[in-house]
């Protein structure tokens, strides 16, 4: 659970930007994990599908947050939506004792 905790974190030795200039331009620097990136409609489908997710993540209904992460992830392919994915499976073996379809 720490290493997907972490992956939120910033890089250590990121420069701060100002707002405007993560915004502007068309190329984007990922190497801050900057949350704040250009995202179309369908992937915006799916960052809300995520978002559901994380509500019933935190109310322990892993069985649901799995299926809602697997719609957010065909939607927008992240490392974060599968690792919450992950997660969710694991944390339901372990806490309920009933596997999750992987």
């Amino acid at each position: 659970m720490e290493k997907y905790l972490d992956s939120y974190k910033p890089a250590e030795f990121a420069q701060p930007k100002s707002f405007n200039q993560r915004l502007a331009g068309h190329e984007i620097d990922y190497s801050d994990n900057s949350i704040f990136r250009k995202v179309d409609l369908k992937q915006l489908a799916g960052l809300q599908y995520y978002n559901d997710a994380i509500v019933y993540f935190n109310s322990q209904a892993f069985g649901q947050a799995v299926d809602q992460l697997s719609k957010a992830y065909l939607l927008y392919p992240s490392d974060r939506i599968l690792g919450l994915r992950e997660l969710s499976i694991e944390l339901a073996y372990k806490t309920f004792g009933y596997e999750l379809k992987k």
